[in-house]
């Protein structure tokens, strides 16, 4: 008959794309992830307890999630604009630290935005941020967590010495013209689209004196 047929065929279809929805992901081996990820891996394995095929899951996923995550261009326009800006928030940081951190985790948002990282959560950016830039993905985090506790107005207790400079590798590998990262690619050690640049990282620089801009210690 063929309104059960079709039925049928519905629910076949139905019932494949719920599976593929489920579909465990593959998990790619605790060597190549502590190779790929580095201190990523240890957070990870440390937030599951020491359980290895937990801490291999999620990155996994975050591999299948994240990995081929084409990258987007940056205008040379909008590049210096971003330059311009992370050094103007350098400058602020002398006299409104707890303002600057708030304007360079902003920064960082619009930046990754713009060159193709999910725009969600803090929680999403990190963990796709994690699969690009594992060992510059700690000073995004420490941003964002003295952040909020500036805005839930808990500044007085907040230790702001480093967080800027903390982001700020991972500021200029955004930034730059070709973003550095790792791709799913081929494995672990391949390069993708958003290859190594060999490019030398350049600090935003004052109008002044044209030195690198640091936090005071």
């Amino acid at each position: 008959m063929p309104n059960g047929t079709a039925i049928i065929i519905l629910g076949l279809g139905l019932a494949g794309v719920v599976a593929l929805a489920f579909a465990p992901t593959v998990l790619v081996s605790s060597r190549a992830l502590r190779r790929r990820f580095g201190p990523e891996f240890q957070l990870v394995l440390d937030h599951h307890g020491g359980e290895v095929k937990a801490a291999r899951k999620e990155l996994s996923k975050r591999l299948y999630q994240y990995g081929d995550l084409p990258v987007q261009p940056l205008s040379a326009g909008a590049r210096e604009q971003y330059l311009r800006e992370w050094a103007e928030i350098h400058l602020r940081w002398l006299n409104a630290p707890a303002e600057a951190v708030v304007q360079a985790e902003g920064l960082l948002f619009r930046l990754a935005a713009d060159r193709g990282f999910p725009g969600g959560d803090a929680k999403q950016l990190g963990d796709a941020l994690s699969v690009r830039h594992p060992r510059q993905v700690a000073g995004f985090r420490r941003l964002h967590e003295v952040a909020q506790r500036v805005r839930s107005g808990d500044e007085k207790t907040v230790g702001f010495q480093g967080v800027l400079s903390g982001s700020q590798e991972l500021f200029e590998q955004l930034a730059e013209d070709r973003p550095r990262g790792r791709g799913r690619g081929r494995g672990p050690g391949s390069r993708t689209r958003f290859g190594m640049t060999g490019r030398p990282r350049q600090r935003p620089r004052s109008a002044q004196d044209g030195t690198a801009l640091r936090e005071p210690r």
